[in-house]
């Protein structure tokens, strides 16, 4: 995997876009699609071929306007819904092609929350507030956290053969230890549902103890059976495992 992305993303501190106390209104274009919830300090890759959201990108491109990803899901009518609560960050284009189509990717940056809709077509768009984060405790229990969170880390990367070994660096570029929690929540977590739940946890210590008891979860289980011998089940049932790292690509076979 190439984690230029990643290493700019920590040296440029734009993962940090949520400090605590930040609350402001801005004005979004709004993303909303099913399967799909976008972290803060992740990458999401798309491919934009509606001609609605090819006039979205457009217009994201030629303003400082952020784009907020909604996962949709079922409301208790039957019909979908958008979650309130979404990823917001900025796009960047890959690829481009003769009848407007593009390849994207969505860096994230912060966590949004809908408060009004202000237009419906061509796309959606909507006042949105950013979520404070709320902070540790400490310093102490802070380090104290990032500490236990990458040493689990790198126990599960070093026991699984979907894993391998050179990931086990990058886990030393994290200083904070809810970053490295979203990251991982965000490729690994099965599901959207786990993954919305994780995007609308504020609390960072609380991200991180979920993301800490996931992780020995696939230690648990990894011991269980043996170490590198074990496939991609060690991931927990819908993680898309190693390939997801290797090509942030994998995420693109969200088609809109």
């Amino acid at each position: 995997m190439d984690f230029t992305w990643l290493k700019n993303l920590l040296a440029t501190g734009k993962q940090e876009a949520n400090p605590p106390g930040m609350n402001r209104a801005e004005e979004v274009c709004v993303f909303p699609l099913p399967n799909v919830v976008l972290i803060p300090g992740n990458i999401l890759p798309l491919h934009i071929f509606e001609e609605r959201y090819k006039q979205m990108t457009e217009d994201l491109l030629q303003s400082n306007i952020s784009l907020a990803m909604s996962l949709t899901v079922p409301s208790a009518q039957g019909k979908m819904k958008n979650s309130a609560i979404c990823g917001g960050g900025t796009v960047r284009v890959m690829d481009e092609f003769p009848d407007g189509r593009k390849n994207i990717f969505v860096e994230g940056l912060k966590r949004l929350k809908i408060v009004k809709y202000v237009q419906e077509s061509p796309y959606l768009k909507a006042l949105a507030e950013t979520i404070p984060d709320i902070p540790f405790a400490s310093p102490a229990e802070e380090k104290k956290y990032l500490v236990e969170l990458g040493q689990q880390t790198k126990r599960w990367i070093f026991l699984s053969r979907d894993l391998p070994d050179r990931y086990i660096p990058y886990v030393d570029l994290f200083t904070k230890p809810h970053l490295l929690a979203d990251v991982i929540g965000f490729h690994f977590l099965p599901g959207s549902s786990e993954k919305q739940k994780l995007l609308e946890t504020t609390d960072q210590k609380k991200r991180v103890e979920k993301i800490i008891f996931f992780v020995e979860g696939n230690i648990r289980r990894l011991e269980g059976i043996g170490s590198k011998a074990l496939g991609a089940g060690a991931l927990g049932a819908g993680a898309p495992g190693a390939g997801a790292m290797d090509d942030l690509k994998s995420d693109g076979k969200i088609l809109h």
